[in-house]
């Protein structure tokens, strides 16, 4: 089968190019493309499968670049939705950012609460419209350990331990996902009939503190963080990595049409 992947140089697309192989044909940028030239690049590459990874996710940059964001998060899926060919689309748990109660929250339980999280929405539905075999797997935070070659901007695990402080919402219990299951999940995922579904791991990672006004790390992060020998180590690798491909860098903060 071959499966064209937009992202293939982030940091879920690069773990999915990976886990499919030869399968696998490396999407160019789409940030300058328009309708015409994304059904073009379809029907010169014939896939049979579209893994769609690419998207503006930071959402600070999304609250100030609204026309970015509709463009990136939007218009460009709605556009490979309409090339005909089956996508599986990454969305984000943040459609449920500003839903009431303690959850657990069902596919259906949506009410997001920022710009991003209304894009991805947004998007879910145009494209669904379309073509109603899209799949939808809305992605929690992940984490991987650092990788040569390929992107580890997103990574949860190294941004927690780069930072001195990161702000959580003191309202959120969210799990953290290994990024390579999510990739090793694909192939069964291709196989979901279209809608939008939870695809993350199920587990107590995560609990943030109490304290709205706390700007901590969570008190109940894996022990690996915990751990200072495995820290200073993970450290050490990821700054040669970032050393050696200094290219990695994204080009514009949020942005990941790399």
């Amino acid at each position: 089968m071959s499966i064209l992947v937009t992202g293939p140089r982030g940091f879920v697309g690069a773990r999915v190019m990976e886990e499919l192989g030869p399968e696998a044909v490396p999407a160019p940028s789409l940030r300058d493309y328009k309708e015409e030239d994304i059904q073009r690049m379809v029907d010169d590459l014939e896939p049979e499968l579209i893994i769609h990874t690419a998207a503006m996710s930071d959402i600070s940059t999304c609250q100030n670049d609204p026309d970015g964001s509709y463009r990136a998060n939007v218009e460009i899926p709605v556009w490979l939705a309409r090339t005909g060919v089956k996508c599986v689309m990454f969305s984000t748990d943040q459609v449920y950012s500003g839903c009431a109660g303690e959850g657990p929250y069902k596919e259906e339980d949506t009410a997001p609460a920022n710009l991003y999280a209304c894009h991805k929405l947004e998007m879910e539905q145009k494209t669904l419209e379309i073509n109603p075999d899209t799949v939808h797997l809305r992605a929690t935070w992940m984490y991987d350990m650092p990788k040569y070659g390929v992107s580890n901007r997103g990574n949860f695990l190294m941004n927690m331990l780069r930072q001195q402080e990161i702000s959580f919402s003191f309202t959120q219990h969210r799990a953290i996902t290994y990024v390579r299951e999510v990739a090793a999940q694909l192939r069964k995922a291709v196989l979901l009939p279209g809608g939008a579904y939870n695809y993350g791991s199920e587990n107590d990672a995560f609990t943030p503190c109490q304290d709205p006004g706390c700007r901590c790390p969570s008190q109940s992060v894996d022990g690996l963080l915990q751990n200072q020998r495995v820290r200073d180590r993970l450290l050490q690798y990821d700054r040669r990595v970032r050393e050696e491909y200094p290219g990695l860098q994204p080009v514009r903060k949020g942005r990941c049409f790399l």
